[in-house]
């Protein structure tokens, strides 16, 4: 009894994946702070700022079937091995560039781009890693643990490259995350007796999953107004990385350690969202779908407005609560208005979207921030969601009511 209480933790092949996988992610947060802080400050640019957000989700937008057919066809131990030492590699790379003073943006620009092509192998293969070394039964376990890791990770990880960065420097991050990276090696060559799955067969391509989800979509309006309210909100209002280092170092005067609080922040709000929705336990509806866009929205264009650190780090714990109820809420209702023999492809047309969308961002983001300041470019790209979300709901009221969906409000 006491070993089920526990969940996939009792697989001693899975804790020590769950060990590895939280401290690299936690290195990686911590990268994920240094890159645009050291690219502002060499460059002091909103725009190349965008740029280099941009060239970090490019390999996702134009190769991302790639990865996922690695997962499915490469023994996974064996391939998170390999990527975790380019990780490692990056890292020691960045942190010997960095501390020389040789970072120049190229060189940024350049070691964002490979990071992106390494994590498009690596995301699919360590998520299907996870479910495959507990085994079915504790699916629901290691979904959570998942979740709970990443959430508690965005929340540590900022705060403590922040202060990194604001007291010793961000060559240190780098290295940080090359040290995480061996760890989450380590934890890799001490599992054994892993099973290996590998999918059989020809199986139609995530391509033509993305097309024949598309037409899927296409036919249900609902479903289609939806994705157009989820793709405003993904390329206007998830923009994170981009405007709030700018603000850090811009209006709020509060430098690394500012910066790593308020990213920190939003992930402290999606933590606390995620509890409650676990301890909820019933899904949201069409109409709190609607007031949960709108919260989201207009936590945003306060954190534009705002003056202060202190406040915008509050509004962003709103605003990250609201952004995790809103794409749980956005995800679960799309299934349910899917048959169940399309399911899996619109959901795959509706990742590809926002995937997509997300990476725009970072360039829309750094693009009006260059014309207008950040405070601006935040509470615009928000108060146009805010209005999209408005016009959806007038426009087509079922996009936020619950007719037809078991379960809703």
């Amino acid at each position: 009894m006491g070993a089920q209480a526990l969940g996939a933790l009792r697989h001693r092949n899975y804790r020590l994946f769950f060990i590895g996988q939280t401290v690299f992610t936690l290195g990686s947060w911590m990268q994920g702070i240094a890159l645009p802080w050291v690219t502002l400050e060499r460059t002091h640019s909103a725009f190349l700022l965008g740029v280099l957000g941009l060239v970090q989700y490019l390999p996702m937008i134009v190769a991302g079937p790639v990865g996922g057919m690695i997962a499915d066809r490469l023994p996974k131990r064996t391939v998170l091995q390999l990527t975790l030492t380019l990780f490692t590699l990056v890292g020691l790379f960045l942190y010997a560039m960095s501390w020389r003073g040789t970072d120049h943006y190229w060189v940024l620009l350049v070691t964002a781009a490979v990071w992106g092509l390494i994590q498009l192998v690596d995301a699919p293969c360590r998520q299907a890693a996870s479910l495959e070394v507990v085994g079915p039964e504790d699916l629901l376990s290691v979904i959570s643990l998942n979740t709970t890791t990443w959430n508690a990770a965005a929340v540590i990880g900022p705060v403590v490259a922040g202060v990194v960065v604001a007291t010793i420097g961000a060559p240190w991050c780098f290295l940080a995350t090359s040290i995480a990276s061996l760890c989450g090696i380590l934890s890799l060559v001490f599992m054994h007796s892993l099973p290996v799955v590998l999918r059989e067969g020809q199986q139609p391509s995530r391509w033509q999953h993305i097309v024949e989800g598309a037409r899927v979509a296409m036919g249900q309006p609902v479903i289609v107004w939806l994705m157009i309210v989820t793709l405003a909100f993904s390329v206007l209002a998830s923009n994170r990385m981009t405007l709030l280092p700018l603000l850090s170092m811009g209006r709020l005067h509060s430098g690394a350690w500012g910066f790593g609080i308020l990213i920190a922040a939003g992930g402290m709000g999606a933590l606390i969202a995620n509890r409650v929705f676990a301890a909820h336990g019933r899904r949201l509806g069409g109409r709190a779908h609607f007031w949960v866009a709108l919260g989201w929205a207009t936590a945003l264009v306060l954190c534009g407005i705002s003056q202060w650190v202190v406040l915008t780090a509050l509004l962003l714990v709103a605003a990250g609560a609201f952004r995790m109820w809103f794409l749980a809420a956005t995800g679960s209702r799309i299934q349910t208005l899917t048959p169940d023999a399309s399911r899996g492809r619109t959901m795959t047309f509706y990742a590809q979207a926002t995937t997509t969308g997300a990476a725009v961002s970072p360039l829309e983001a750094g693009g009006v921030a260059a014309l207008v300041g950040a405070p601006f470019a935040l509470a615009a790209g928000a108060g146009a969601c805010l209005l999209v979300a408005i016009g959806v709901r007038l426009l087509q009221p079922q996009a936020f009511t619950s007719k037809g969906e078991p379960g809703g409000d």
